[in-house]
């Protein structure tokens, strides 16, 4: 099981190694993202909401591929050294189950400013940017309590359930933005679905884990590569 495992994560992590570097070629230095007009601007005859191009919002697919990558470099490594037989590093592993929580924190919020930048509406504006932020800095916040025993073996299911319910908050505020707007353009469509997809591969580790949950945990890293294509797919329609 070690070693299905550390193929699997190998081969994930050159899939996200590809697709951060796809996303970096296609971000700051290309054309600019036309930023999808308010309802109180008047659009021009010219927009289309499925050709929403890049400008200063073109730097947040890069950074969102990058701290992909660089998350799951950090969450999956000590993984993949784990399969070698009589190593067990266990310090790295609980450095990379931090490193998983606070990345997939940026990374939603990384969702969010896409989003923004994109589909952006007047329908209280504010009032969703405190809600998303307010997730985030608690889930942080959560994170960096010393019962969550990062180093320690991990702590109790409780604290992965306390973890947990900032990062449903935070994942409901991003699957029903995205899909309010999925018919604006196609190509970011399927990113509600992915991520909710995601999250709900992730309940089996609340409660303290089951038989089943490593696949799950699959299920999730590939939809937030399945995310991460769809940002691909989304620079290439100029």
């Amino acid at each position: 099981m070690i070693l299905a495992e550390a193929i699997f994560d190998g081969l994930y992590l050159l899939a996200l190694g590809i697709c951060a570097v796809l996303l970096l070629r296609g971000g700051p230095a290309g054309p600019a993202w036309k930023k999808t007009p308010t309802s109180r601007e008047k659009p021009s005859a010219a927009w289309d909401p499925a050709k929403a191009g890049r400008s200063a919002a073109g730097v947040l697919p890069a950074a969102a591929g990058l701290t992909l990558l660089l998350t799951a470099a950090v969450h999956l490594l000590p993984r993949l050294l784990r399969a070698v037989p009589g190593l067990e590093p266990r310090y790295w592993l609980g450095l990379g189950d931090l490193a998983a929580a606070v990345g997939l924190t940026v990374w939603c919020l990384l969702l969010y400013y896409i989003w923004e930048r994109v589909f952006r509406t007047d329908v209280r504006d504010r009032l969703v940017f405190w809600m998303v932020w307010g997730f985030a800095v608690l889930r942080l916040l959560l994170c960096a309590l010393p019962g969550n025993g990062w180093f320690r073996g991990g702590g109790s299911p409780l604290w992965t359930t306390l973890r947990s319910l900032p990062l449903a908050g935070l994942t409901g505020a991003l699957v029903l933005l995205y899909r309010m707007t999925r018919s604006l353009n196609r190509r970011l469509r399927p990113v509600w679905l992915l991520q909710l997809l995601g999250f709900v591969c992730l309940l089996p580790a609340v409660p303290g884990g089951v038989g089943f949950a490593v696949p799950l945990m699959a299920g999730h890293a590939l939809c937030q590569l399945g995310t991460g294509i769809c940002l691909i797919r989304f620079q290439k329609n100029r």
